[in-house]
């Protein structure tokens, strides 16, 4: 009788043990693998338009000084916006609130927060090098020139702005998977704007130091 009773028990528990284990299996996210963030198009534009920034940007040091400081006037807000090629900071911040949405979908689910500011610029480096979809820029006179057209100068410019738009883009992911406050969430992508900006500046001065350019300090 004991044995039986013992028995009805270890079923009973069993039962509910597999009924909460069903229950957590319903509820656990997948996770897609960071392989394929190479190849999901919602970073991949994310990528390029970070480094689009930086290419048709201009006065990195203005916007920099403008963006840094405590308490901006609007006038200056846009300003700064008109220097990364916005019409206003309300069209700027709407596209950083976009931006913002998309990458918390990815974060959500890539679980970014996990993976390395080293390995996300080393994806986004890859994405924009990639012969599918290949990165266009505009040269430093202006015209849109195919990578195979590229002289030296201007793939050692292309690849430094490759490499700066990764490295930002990875910098964004980090203030979004920080879950931080509106305002600290915007200083934080101020931040990655301003690194953005300034490290354009010496991509066009190291281009314009090859073709034998002399640039003002």
């Amino acid at each position: 009788m004991q044995l039986k009773n013992t028995s009805k028990l270890f079923l009973t528990l069993l039962f509910v043990v597999s009924l909460t284990y069903m229950s957590c299996k319903k509820t656990e996210k997948t996770v897609t693998p960071i392989e394929s963030l190479k190849s999901d198009e919602r970073f991949i534009a994310i990528v390029k338009q970070n480094a689009s920034l930086i290419a048709n940007g201009s006065n990195g040091k203005e916007a920099v000084s403008l963006i840094t400081k405590p308490n901006p006037t609007a006038a200056e807000l846009n300003k700064f916006s008109s220097l990364l090629g916005f019409k206003d900071f309300a069209e700027y911040s709407d596209f950083v609130q976009k931006q913002d949405a998309v990458l918390l979908q990815l974060k959500e689910e890539y679980q970014l927060e996990k993976v390395s500011q080293k390995d996300l610029t080393t994806i986004g480096i890859e994405v924009l090098n990639s012969t599918k979809q290949p990165f266009k820029i505009s040269s430093l006179k202006g015209n849109v020139v195919q990578v195979e057209d590229m002289n030296n100068c201007e793939r050692i410019r292309r690849n430094c702005i490759i490499t700066v738009g990764a490295t930002a883009t990875a910098a964004h992911v980090a203030c979004v998977a920080a879950d931080l406050t509106v305002l600290l969430g915007a200083v934080c992508h101020g931040a990655a704007i301003a690194y953005q900006l300034a490290a354009g500046d010496n991509c066009n001065a190291a281009a314009q130091d090859c073709n034998g350019v002399v640039t003002a300090e």
